[in-house]
């Protein structure tokens, strides 16, 4: 039996086949002869007890003048990557939030891919010092340091805005307070908790004061524009107050603020005037104070005038409080 000569085309296809075996043998020497031209950085970041660090910022910087060439994030489990990168000098910058910065130096190669392990250690993070100011009330500050104590307070404001007979008086106003109660309509005195009136110290600005009233206790001495407050002590107070044992009424005087001023009054019994400010700057240092400043306040009744048609009234009263 005879076989059939291959033709042209059989002997063209073989050559091609030949050649192109021929090429893919060759070719591993040609990829090699393609050199990479770029280089890359990865690695991973680990703290001091070998535990990853996620969201550390890892920067690389060229070594002449610290230009940022790449940045990336660490990953939850510490890893980052950097590329491409071009041959040269470079700075690996590392930093994270409660660690110290890392900074290395690096040469990179065409076609080298750097692999790291680094290791931040940890650093507390020093800020600037905050100073926090606020104003602590005084109720706030008898509640801390003398708990248990029944302490009542009216400043001036709440003193003038209760109703009194004639004027403002501070003695009046805490007749409105809990326990308080007047001994009659026509007299300022009070009792506090079924005490008699004479069992409650009354102080203007820590000093005593043993007769409180004018006019057989028609009305008190304090004049309400020289008084800052009353606070009213009815239960647990001290030993330091002597022998009372119903309350203790502290009434403490306004100094002003040593702005230039002046108020007054007039009511149905008395008159009266306040006047505030400050002593010169060169006053006050003759004396050896830094500054100071002063509040006077007169006050005068016309009991004597507003009788005098029908009958005469041997009495009024004069207050000069400085």
């Amino acid at each position: 039996m005879s076989h059939p000569r291959p033709g042209p085309v059989v002997i063209e296809r073989c050559i091609r086949g030949f050649l192109f075996i021929l090429l893919l043998s060759a070719s591993p020497f040609w990829v090699e002869a393609q050199e990479r031209t770029d280089a890359s950085v990865r690695g991973r970041v680990w703290s001091e007890d070998r535990t990853p660090i996620p969201g550390a910022v890892v920067r690389l910087l060229l070594g002449a003048d610290s230009t940022l060439v790449r940045i990336a994030e660490t990953d939850d489990l510490g890893f980052f990557a950097l590329e491409p990168v071009s041959p040269g000098q470079y700075v690996l910058s590392i930093g994270r939030l409660g660690f110290a910065s890392e900074d290395q130096s690096y040469r990179l190669q065409a076609g080298q891919d750097l692999d790291l392990e680094l290791t931040l250690e940890s650093q507390a993070l020093v800020i600037e010092g905050i100073s926090v100011e606020g104003e602590r009330s005084r109720e706030r500050a008898r509640f801390e340091e003398t708990a248990g104590v029944t302490v009542q307070e009216l400043d001036r404001e709440e003193l003038k805005m209760i109703p009194g007979l004639a004027e403002a008086d501070p003695i009046r106003a805490i007749e409105v307070l809990p326990g308080v109660t007047t001994v009659s309509d026509f007299s300022a005195a009070f009792n506090v908790r079924g005490g008699s009136a004479d069992q409650n110290l009354i102080l203007l600005d820590h000093v005593p004061v043993f007769s409180p009233f004018h006019l057989g206790g028609f009305f008190s001495v304090f004049n309400a524009d020289m008084v800052a407050r009353a606070e009213l002590r009815s239960g647990g107070f001290p030993a330091e107050y002597g022998g009372r044992v119903s309350s203790v009424l502290s009434v403490g005087t306004d100094v002003g603020d040593g702005e230039t001023g002046f108020s007054g009054g007039v009511s149905l019994l008395a008159s009266r005037l306040a006047v505030n400010g400050a002593l010169p700057e060169g006053l006050t240092n003759t004396i050896g104070l830094t500054n100071a400043k002063y509040r006077v306040s007169g006050r005068r009744s016309y009991f004597d005038i507003l009788f005098k048609p029908v009958a005469t009234v041997p009495y009024h009263l004069d207050d000069v409080q400085f």
